[in-house]
């Protein structure tokens, strides 16, 4: 992936790794003085001493970048957005990563990083199973009885930047037949607002929801409305009949194994709402040989992985220098290697010294 200023596109954030008892911190080169300073301040606020921090300078060539971080100890992941492709640069370095597992995709990546090399130690895990989470509690403090909703998300510009599609999806909703919980993304509420538009009285409108809640919920509908082609997927997966709010879509598959119904707000006259809700009824309690995944995707990578390594087919930084998994690392592919082939062998790989 393409880095800017030292740090990839996605991952413009502050990352923490120490060195001894020396904090650094690596920002973007247009990092301000002010944010330096209150970097600084909220450490004096804890009982960190400002000087221990050491701000990390800007370095242009990669090789630089991951022998720097070779010196540390420790790299210290952040919420609520976790470290990406820097999880896996300072894995490769030999640093391990102590993440918390977050409640969305973005926080969850380093701890799916830590768990593929072995490493499920460093995630420190606070969240409950699904099932535990979906109690009786959970639903009557939303104001829902488990199974007698629908779950609805609505984002898309299709959807919400013209006010005609968005009349015709709210009155979509005003003839459910069940209450709709409606997890709103807050461009949806501004343009409800600014074009003088409320939900029907069947609605329960939310701000955006994390996904460990969502997928308590959805698991527990009675079906999804939604603009969204991921989460018509994850319907599909688990068994959740969904309404396709759209024109069309970039997951046709939905619409092959019978899982989704489909509603074009542009065109809302073609598609009456009784006979929607009825073929939500009749999709309810049916599973689909939905072709999207057979669950075993981490299982492959980790194969492809430990083939890699084996083979000494490893990324090159350059022309001179090559990538190779510190002993940190090279232990956890060996825990995986043999869990997946038991006769493996992966060789003891070192480090590549700082500048080497």
């Amino acid at each position: 992936m393409q880095r800017k200023n030292g740090f990839t596109l996605v991952e413009m954030m502050i990352v923490v790794v120490l060195i001894g008892a020396i904090m650094m911190i690596g920002l973007p080169k247009v990092a301000s003085s002010l944010a330096k300073a209150n970097l600084r301040s909220v450490a004096a606020a804890r009982g960190i001493a400002p000087e221990r921090i050491v701000f990390a300078p800007y370095v242009l060539r990669i090789e630089d970048y991951l022998a720097r971080q070779r010196a540390a100890d420790l790299f210290l992941d952040t919420l609520p957005y976790n470290v990406h492709t820097t999880a896996s640069d300072a894995l490769w370095a030999g640093v391990p990563v102590l993440t918390c597992l977050g409640s969305t995709f973005a926080g969850r990546v380093a701890a799916s990083a830590l768990q593929t090399v072995g490493l499920p130690e460093l995630v420190t895990n606070s969240l409950d199973e699904y099932e535990a989470l979906a109690n009786d509690e959970f639903f009557s403090s939303r104001g829902l009885e488990r199974g007698e909703f629908f779950l609805m998300t609505c984002h898309r510009r299709e959807s919400v930047e013209d006010p005609k599609p968005l009349k015709a999806i709210l009155e979509l909703m005003e003839s459910s037949p069940h209450p709709i919980y409606f997890t709103a993304s807050y461009r949806t509420q501004k343009r409800l607002k600014e074009f003088g538009m409320t939900v029907p009285d069947n609605t329960i409108m939310v701000d955006p929801i994390g996904y460990r809640e969502l997928l308590a919920l959805l698991v527990n509908s009675r079906g999804a409305l939604t603009d969204s082609g991921t989460v018509v997927e994850e319907t599909a997966v688990l068994g959740v009949p969904s309404l396709q709010i759209r024109k069309a879509t970039e997951r046709p598959q939905v619409y092959d194994v019978g899982s989704s119904v489909k509603f074009d707000p542009a065109r809302p006259e073609d598609y009456p709402h009784d006979e929607l809700y009825a073929k939500m009824e009749y999709l309810l309690g049916q599973t689909w040989d939905h072709q999207l995944g057979d669950g075993k995707s981490s299982e492959r990578l980790v194969e492809d992985l430990v083939a890699a390594v084996k083979s000494g087919d490893i990324r090159p930084i350059d022309d001179q220098t090559v990538t190779r998994p510190g002993p940190r690392l090279a232990q956890g592919l060996q825990l995986l290697a043999s869990t997946i082939h038991p006769d493996a062998a992966i060789p003891s790989l070192a480090p590549i010294p700082p500048g080497g």
